[in-house]
């Protein structure tokens, strides 16, 4: 169609434009395209190439002058395409059983051609990139070198897969004295000098890097993560959508072969470089036992009840202080944790897999007490690439000769740990890839009016499936990320009924956010919690201005150390004496306390009554542990919306320091739980005593 409409304009001479044509009206006309005014529409481009700033489309700054009227005739095309896929009144008549397109999975693959992503992307494949791909184990330096080159570079940016790795990048670069930004979903710190001049290269996570600004360097750090089926895709997009002239890609040689078919599709340059391990790594022969503990050891568990009562059983029958990390801290709290270790401060390390990415640990043994972890529905093994990423971090950062000793708490456990160690690389099949939010919101447009984001998503998945059954034999490179954790948002969304005036890109971004959300019954908090989430997506949908401070039911007294147990509750026996001893079990604030109660004496919070028997399994320093990650949590959801939302939750200020206050008591519930004396070692596997 475009080279027709090239065709058509080229016809057009001077004398036969009607030059009567009022200029408003032409301009009015590139807000809805059609195949009868196309022509005079490029044609006006053409003449006003140099000077296009009435055109009523935003046209991003970032996009140099000179490629400003392909841009217009590119949005032009695509309106004609979209607009001749997508009847005008499609929208309003979705759930009409005569339309039979709605039930056509090709409407749906129409708009999200999954097996071509690369298409998505048409800044990107105007750009000739090169691609540098630096791989090997841990403790190789492959980083390294990647990032000397970014150090170099008047525009880069880092891409980490955690805030602590991308805090690290920035603690680096500005000790070197090179100016760099932190842009991470939680903090963004703008470098700026005298002039008012924002610094040139950045380091920030994954999600955060632009697709849509164009870099000299960016470098992706653990490249094999684009197979995580949770968020894999960001990693695909980066390498199908980063407008850079030099990319490099750091991590493991699993995900080379599928790096070179993705870099064939969008026809770039591909270079690899290998790198070996820089410290020697053996498996020992013999198990580790309680009394051999010695400083600079990591024990594994997979479960944070393990770890902590790991913790307690080693400070009470050694004489060696324990760190503990694991996933539900904060990321500012693991590393904390991680630099007291690396001080001496800590003799032993008690962590999950949290340890496998994003922390330099000065660690001299791993001991795994299992190889078996729990995905979310059941125990499964730890594959091959989990034991060697954990088990490479022994051996790093200044022990002694380097070398790194991998062991584990029993015979079985050393012989599985000894098989992972030395098997083969598995390689990476498939990408995991996500369609970018203007394509949901296009899609989104075949829907009715106040349609949910759940109902989309459903329908996506219905199609998809229908797609990959009749292709089943069909050998693909690429997969569609797990819907899993964006369903129970959307479920969120629509079990509250928050869709009335809720725009699809806000809800869309909502459903993007880190939240407090899951399907644990024995999470603490979790009425509480849910209810401020609510209130937090009301704010966006109100349009209203709103501190931390302005929201009821967040639960501050927490910050306080009066009362391990009850504090903070709100009881009402008169009201409710058969449901109040629920209460107890979870403390309710008083502003939201009738509404709770009013929900008991209904019988719709169940979740109260399978807390209550949890809670009298946890000692109070461990209830009031938990309830502060949660706490910690609900706060970073806050800034993570303050910086998509900053007209809506203000004062951020506030909620940094009240953020900062929580990671002060999670460090002081950790050094208090010392002096418990609550252990129960039938809730993970422990030493031998011999």
């Amino acid at each position: 169609m475009k080279s027709q409409l090239i065709r058509e304009t080229s016809m057009i001479g001077a004398d036969d434009v009607h030059h009567s044509t009022d200029e408003r009206r032409v301009l009015n006309d590139f807000i809805t395209p059609h195949e009868s005014n196309a022509p005079y529409l490029i044609d006006y481009v053409a003449k006003h190439k140099n000077d296009l700033n009435d055109i009523p489309w935003h046209i991003p700054a970032s996009v140099p002058k000179e490629e400003v009227p392909q841009r217009v005739v590119d949005g032009i095309v695509e309106r004609l395409v979209y607009s001749s896929m997508k009847p005008h009144n499609l929208q309003f008549v979705y759930n009409d059983s005569s339309n039979n397109q709605n039930f056509n999975n090709n409407l749906t693959f129409n708009i999200m051609d999954i097996d071509n992503p690369y298409e998505w992307f048409p800044e990107a494949r105007k750009l000739k990139r090169k691609f540098i791909m630096h791989v090997g184990p841990t403790n190789s330096g492959k980083t390294y070198h990647a990032l000397q080159r970014l150090e170099n570079c008047s525009k880069g940016y880092f891409a980490g897969p955690l805030r602590l790795l991308a805090r690290e990048v920035y603690d680096k670069f500005q000790s070197k004295g090179i100016r760099c930004n932190l842009v991470t979903g939680e903090e963004v710190i703008v470098d700026v000098d005298e002039s008012g001049n924002k610094a040139g290269v950045t380091s920030g996570t994954i999600e955060m890097l632009s697709l849509t600004e164009n870099y000299d360097v960016i470098v992706v750090d653990e490249i094999q993560m684009i197979g995580d089926q949770f968020r894999g895709s960001a990693w695909t997009n980066a390498i199908l959508g980063a407008r850079a002239k030099e990319i490099h890609l750091c991590g493991e040689a699993s995900a080379v072969p599928l790096i070179k078919r993705l870099v064939a599709m969008t026809d770039d340059e591909l270079e690899i470089n290998e790198y070996n391990r820089l410290s020697k790594l053996v498996v020992d022969d013999e198990t580790a036992k309680m009394n051999d503990l010695r400083k600079g050891d990591c024990i594994v568990c997979f479960s944070k009840t393990s770890i902590l009562d790991m913790k307690l059983q080693i400070e009470q029958q050694t004489n060696l202080r324990c760190a503990v990390i694991y996933g539900a801290l904060p990321p500012e709290t693991r590393a904390q944790e991680a630099q007291r270790f690396n001080d001496g401060y800590y003799d032993i390390v008690v962590a999950s897999d949290a340890i496998g990415m994003g922390l330099n640990l000065k660690i001299n043994r791993v001991i795994f007490t299992t190889t078996q972890k729990f995905n979310g529905r059941q125990n499964v093994s730890l594959s091959p690439s989990n034991v060697k990423q954990i088990g490479g971090r022994a051996g790093r950062y200044g022990m002694g000769d380097s070398v790194g000793h991998i062991s584990a708490i029993s015979e079985d456990e050393l012989v599985n740990v000894t098989k992972g160690i030395e098997s083969p690389i598995e390689f990476i099949d498939r990408a995991v890839l996500w369609p970018p939010d203007d394509l949901w919101v296009r899609y989104y447009s075949m829907f009715t009016k106040d349609t949910d984001a759940l109902t989309m998503y459903r329908k996506f998945e219905t199609d998809l499936s229908k797609l990959y059954r009749s292709t089943r034999k069909m050998k693909r490179d690429f997969k569609v990320e797990s819907l899993d954790e964006k369903k129970v948002m959307s479920e969120f969304l629509h079990r509250e009924k928050l869709k009335k005036n809720f725009n699809i890109a806000d809800q869309l971004r909502c459903i993007s956010a880190p939240t407090t959300l899951t399907t644990n019954p024995n999470q603490p908090l979790k009425v509480v919690l849910n209810y401020i989430l609510k209130e937090f997506i009301q704010n966006i949908i109100k349009r209203t201005k709103k501190s931390l401070f302005d929201f009821d039911a967040v639960p501050f007294y927490l910050l306080s150390t009066e009362n391990l147990i009850n504090s903070g509750t709100s009881r009402n026996k008169v009201l409710s004496k058969r449901n109040s001893p629920l209460i107890e079990a979870e403390p309710i604030p008083a502003g939201i306390k009738n509404k709770i109660l009013e929900k008991l004496e209904k019988e719709e919070l169940e979740h109260f009554r399978s807390r209550k028997s949890y809670v009298k399994r946890l000692n109070p320093i461990e209830d009031r542990l938990m309830k502060l990650e949660q706490f910690h949590k609900m706060l970073s959801s806050y800034m993570w919306l303050s910086y998509r939302f900053p007209q809506n939750f203000i004062d951020i200020e506030s909620a940094m320091k009240l953020k900062e206050l929580a990671e002060f008591k999670i460090s002081e519930m950790l050094g208090n739980l010392r002096s418990t004396s609550t252990m129960n070692s039938r809730r993970f596997k422990t030493f031998s005593k011999h």
